[in-house]
């Protein structure tokens, strides 16, 4: 789910600051809609807008509370997670791209525990909801490329190491391509996923 606002130039002299990235809602009931707020602080010099806001996954959407954050202003990335068909632990993130550094966008995790109730569906492993992910060993180069964290550069590389060695078994094989390392494999678990390829 994303939610498109008005893009503007990068500049030097904004600083987005957050007071955490991190929330725990503690313990929900499933078929319940949890909604948090992340406040975010321009103390920079420039004004910065907002653009993009992208969820993890379809059972969760995000917006910003102002599309433009002048100097000493603040706004909240506003998050709702709908828990039906998603029993049991949940880490869910969000992320936000600004005119602020569009090459490095803000990440927010949103993490919990959901009791299981009698929503009437079943949970979202058997109905496919990690469709949501990017398969590294299907997605081709330009559809890697819009994954958050990856970029151009990336994309190219992931697919070259693909062509080179055949498809990767797991995701932490990443770390083998040129500029991903273990923390940034961290928050691109976030996004893509690694299906194995069928047995001929």
């Amino acid at each position: 789910m994303w939610a498109a606002i008005f893009p503007g130039p990068v500049s030097a002299k904004s600083t987005i600051e957050t007071e955490t990235r991190a929330l725990d809602f503690g313990t929900a009931k499933e078929g319940d809609v949890v909604r948090v707020s992340f406040p975010i602080h321009n103390t920079g010099a420039d004004t910065v807008d907002f653009y993009r806001v992208v969820g993890s996954c379809g059972c969760s959407s995000a917006s910003v509370s102002d599309s433009r954050l002048r100097p000493g202003e603040t706004a909240t990335v506003d998050v709702a997670f709908r828990t039906a068909g998603f029993p049991g632990e949940a880490h869910k993130y969000v992320t936000v791209y600004s005119s602020h550094d569009s090459a490095m966008p803000l990440l927010f995790e949103l993490t919990g525990r959901v009791q299981p109730g009698d929503t009437g569906m079943p949970a979202a492993a058997q109905i496919g909801f990690d469709t949501f992910w990017i398969d590294v060993n299907a997605a081709s180069e330009t559809e890697l490329a819009a994954a958050p964290y990856v970029g151009a550069d990336r994309a190219r590389a992931i697919v070259a190491m693909r062509r080179r060695r055949g498809a990767f078994t797991r995701l932490a094989d990443l770390t083998r391509v040129p500029g991903i390392d273990s923390g940034l494999l961290d928050i691109l678990g976030a996004f893509l996923t690694v299906r194995p390829p069928p047995r001929p």
